[in-house]
């Protein structure tokens, strides 16, 4: 089995990677900085730098195009804003060899409900932090 990991808006991170190495199989990981490390910083302050550089629809552009080449078959690994991209890009590539989709905390779904799942998909939502919280 493949893996594609897709990033939360903190990018690629040295838990990312170990996170990644422990699957069985090839993984991916996918970010929104090019694999580029970026200096920790506080949340909010990482979601302007998120949205300056490269921003929710980007990301899925980005994702659309990785998706669209897999040809063996693939579970998708999505947190947070990573999440919600996989989500929005497997509805639009539909590619047959993404089999299963993951994604914790994908708190910005509840903008694309409309969206038809073409794989099977399990979202974990955080039910203690306000702000992943889905009906507001």
């Amino acid at each position: 089995m493949q893996y594609i990991i897709v990033s939360d808006i903190f990018g690629r991170t040295a838990h990312l990677t170990h996170f990644a190495r422990q699957l069985h199989g090839t993984s991916i990981v996918v970010d929104p900085y090019q694999g580029q490390l970026q200096a920790v910083k506080d949340e909010q302050q990482q979601y302007y730098t998120f949205m300056a550089k490269c921003g929710h629809d980007h990301y899925l552009k980005k994702l659309n195009i990785i998706l669209s080449r897999v040809a063996k078959p693939t579970t998708l690994i999505g947190f947070s804003a990573g999440g919600a991209a996989a989500w929005r890009s497997q509805a639009a590539v539909k590619n047959p060899h993404i089999k299963k989709l993951v994604a914790f905390y994908p708190n910005q779904v509840r903008h694309y409900l409309d969206l038809v799942a073409n794989i099977e998909c399990e979202f974990i939502f955080a039910k203690q932090e306000a702000h992943f919280y889905v009906l507001t």
